[in-house]
This record gives C-alpha cells, sequence and structure tokens, in this order.
C-alpha cells in the first residue's frame, strides 16, 4: 500500500520492473485478478483414495502475502541471485538477512546458533515456508555452503518439512530415512473396502507400527471435516473424529487452526459433532 501510494503504480507493476523483469524471473507474478493464469496448477484433496481437483482460489484476498505465483526453477534462480549484488547492494544485503526480532530477518528466518535438520553445526539456515488452500512452498538456503532446496506442493499435507530434513541429511552426507506410508492414506483404501467401524479396527492395529507409517493428526481431521462439510455425513464424520480421540488423546491441538481456529482440539470437534447431532 505503501509503494503504491509512494509511486502511483500498481504492486504488480513494481515487482515487474524492479525485480522479475530484470532478473529474468519468467512463469512468475503477483495475481490481480479471479481469472485462472495459464498452465497454472490445479490444487488436489487426498483424503480419500482418490485424487478429487480443489476449486481455484482466489488468491487477490490474500494481497501481498499469498499472492504471487512462479515455479521451482525460477524460485532456485531467485536463491542464486541473492548472492549476488544484481537487486542490492551488499551492504543492503546484509540488512535483509539480519534478524531484527529473534530470528525473523526480511520474511526470513534466519537460524545461526543451532543446526537446521541434518546440517553442520556451522551452517546457517535461511528458510521460509508458506501455505493457501492446498498449495504450498518451501525453500531452505544454507549460505555458507550455496546449497538451496526448493520444494513446492499442489494438495495438502505434502510433508514439505520432513521430505527437506531428509534431502538436507544427503546434502551434508548425514542420516537420512526414507518416507513412511501415510495411516490416513492407508485408513482411506480400507475404508473404500470394508466401511468405516471395520476400518478402524484395523488402523488402530496399524497405528502401532510407527516405522512403517507416518501418522498425522492434520489429515484424519481434514478427512473428518470432508465427510461432515462435503458429504453432510455427520455419522460418519463423528466415527473419524471418534478415531482420532484413540489415536491421539494426547493431542488438544489436532490440527492447523487456520480454517476452523475457533475449534482448534479434537475433543472440542468431537463434542460439536455429538452436540450438532442430538447426542447431549
Amino acid at each position: 500500500m505503501i509503494l503504491e501510494k509512494l509511486t502511483g503504480k500498481a504492486y504488480s507493476e513494481l515487482l515487474n520492473e524492479n525485480i522479475l523483469i530484470p532478473l529474468g524471473m519468467k512463469n512468475t507474478g503477483y495475481t490481480e485478478s479471479k481469472t485462472p493464469i495459464k498452465k497454472f496448477a490445479f490444487g488436489y484433496d487426498l483424503s480419500g483414495v482418490n485424487p478429487v481437483i480443489k476449486k481455484n482460489y482466489d488468491v487477490t484476498v490474500a494481497f501481498s502475502a499469498w499472492g504471487m505465483y512462479s515455479t521451482i526453477e525460477v524460485l532456485q534462480k531467485w536463491n542464486e541471485e541473492l548472492y549476488t549484488e544484481k537487486l542490492l547492494a551488499k551492504k543492503y544485503l546484509d540488512i535483509y538477512f539480519t534478524p531484527y526480532k529473534d530470528n525473523w530477518a526480511c520474511d526470513w528466518m534466519i537460524l545461526k546458533n543451532k543446526p537446521f535438520y541434518y546440517a553442520n553445526d556451522s551452517s546457517i539456515a535461511t528458510y521460509r515456508g508458506g501455505n493457501f488452500g492446498p498449495f504450498e512452498c518451501f525453500t531452505v538456503r544454507y549460505a555458507k555452503e550455496r546449497h538451496s532446496i526448493v520444494l513446492m506442493g499442489n494438495c495438502s499435507y505434502s510433508r514439505a518439512e520432513e521430505i527437506i530434513k531428509n534431502i538436507t541429511g544427503i546434502l551434508f552426507n548425514k542420516p537420512y530415512t526414507l518416507p513412511k506410508q501415510s495411516l490416513q492414506k492407508t485408513f482411506s483404501e480400507i475404508l473404500d473396502k470394508k466401511g468405516l467401524p471395520n476400518a478402524s479396527d484395523d488402523i488402530l492395529n496399524k497405528a502401532k507400527d510407527t516405522n512403517t507409517y507416518y501418522i498425522s493428526a492434520s489429515e484424519f481431521l481434514h478427512l473428518g471435516y470432508a465427510y461432515k462439510y462435503e458429504k453432510k455425513d455427520l455419522k460418519a464424520a463423528i466415527q473419524v473424529f471418534e478415531l482420532m480421540a484413540k489415536l491421539f488423546p494426547s493431542t488438544y491441538n489436532a490440527y492447523d487452526s487456520e480454517y476452523f481456529s475457533d475449534r482448534s482440539n479434537v475433543y472440542g470437534i468431537l463434542g460439536s459433532c455429538y452436540m450438532e447431532d442430538g447426542q447431549k
């Protein structure tokens, strides 16, 4: 808002003139309308057995916070250009990457005092992640070693941080683990064949095998809300939330409260569903 008032130009125009065009960052920009962008990726819901395409999200509601689109190649180029002085002289780059509040620099997290995942103790990690609906992006820069990792996803709960943790292990010749199976995805597959009650019993047994399965409260909650709001099946949603209470008995904050900030624990969600179902 300040930039637009001072210059009399649109934010997107300023980004293009001062950053994107000078650095040759193609297929990248700021979204100003609800009109779909050519070749824009669809978002997917993976809570069920088969992927479901989600409706296009209007990113203009987030203004400058989430309003940009890009590609992995261009974001990697952005990481590399930040080692140069094409945009900012060194003294300003130093300011740009200097934490001013806790570990926060100019919208980057800077970790100097402890290693980031499997990086070396002396490494300085600069990282940032974010999501909007099913879309997410995560980038990490190890300035001293000049390593960069960029991950983008178009489905909710793609476990980007787990992937980055293990890629970091590979880069620094440290231990890493192969991805585990999603317990929720396995649950959805059993659900499709056996129905909710039998699937719940099966999944409680499989949950004991922590070497094979990755167990995420967020993924199960997403499935429960799919039953409640999309399929309009409150009874089934209750069964999923009851299963969650058994899987995560000590987890009160069972999901990213971005979507339902007024009901941020599994017992509260289950209780509100009981009440809605007349089970007072």
